[in-house]
Parts: C-alpha cells; structure tokens; sequence
C-alpha cells in the first residue's frame, strides 16, 4: 500500500521563504523508508531515507524503533500538532542547482535534538532551471506536488 504525505514547512532561518514537504512511503510505514520531495514552488530536491537509515537513526538516539517512526511520522507528515516539530535546511538560502540537506529535530521543554536528516539532491530541467512543480497551491499561490516527468 503506497501513501502520501504533503505538509508546509517552516525553516526558521528562511522566514519569507514558504516551503512543501512531500513524504511518499509503502508498507507498514516510514519505518520501511521513505521518499522526501521538498519544494518552494520555484524549485524541487529530492531524497530518500532507507530501512536501515531508519533504524540506524532509532539506535543512534537510543530509541525504540517504534516510538522513532511515531515521532518520525509525527515530524514529517503533521500528522500531531502536540509535539514541536523543528526543520533546518543547509544551505540557507539553498540555490535551484544546490543539493540541500533537510534535517528535522524535536523540540521538548526549550530543547531540541535532532532525529535525523536527508540530503536531497536537485531536480534539473532540460532548459537548466529546476524541473517544474506541479500540483495544488499552497495559500500563497505557489504550486506543489512531484516535479513533471521530461520527455
């Protein structure tokens, strides 16, 4: 079973900047990997996070595997508005031919600690902008969703 994710995302550092995140996952979860699309609407990056990735993530933060992927999903897909969620994007501000690294953490008490991140790599036009991004708008006008396919 194939599910989606889309969700806004505020990177702090990029306060007039408004970015999408798209989470795409099969199986019993983001615990089995996951594929991330994040978009301005100008421009897409694109990475994915493997099963052992995962896992390595649980083990390094001294996590049970279960409670990682909760608060994972949690983080990624919006899907809890108790728990403060945090992103950083490096470089900041990234460029349309840049790869990116997202990284999320988890902000408890005035603390926070990473749970992981995702190097993303730019997705290319023919014409040499970034690939077009289609989909719904966001509130601002800006479209989002997966990049066209080029033929």
């Amino acid at each position: 079973m194939h599910q989606t994710s889309v969700r806004p995302v505020h990177v702090p550092s990029e306060p007039d900047s408004s970015y999408f995140l798209r989470v795409d996952w099969s199986g019993r979860g983001l615990g089995c990997g996951f594929e991330l699309l994040l978009t301005d609407g100008q421009n897409a990056w694109r990475g994915d996070v493997s099963e052992a990735a995962v896992c390595r993530e649980a083990e390094e933060l001294e996590m049970q595997p279960e409670r990682y992927i909760q608060d994972l999903q949690q983080a990624l897909t919006g899907t809890e508005k108790s728990t403060n969620y945090s992103f950083v994007l490096t470089p900041s501000p990234p460029n349309s031919s840049s790869a990116v690294t997202l990284a999320y953490e988890k902000v408890q008490r005035d603390i926070s600690f990473r749970m992981g991140s995702v190097a993303a790599e730019s997705r290319p036009r023919a014409n040499g902008g970034s690939e077009g991004v289609t989909g719904p708008q966001s509130p601002e006008g800006k479209r989002f969703g997966m990049p066209q396919q080029q033929t």
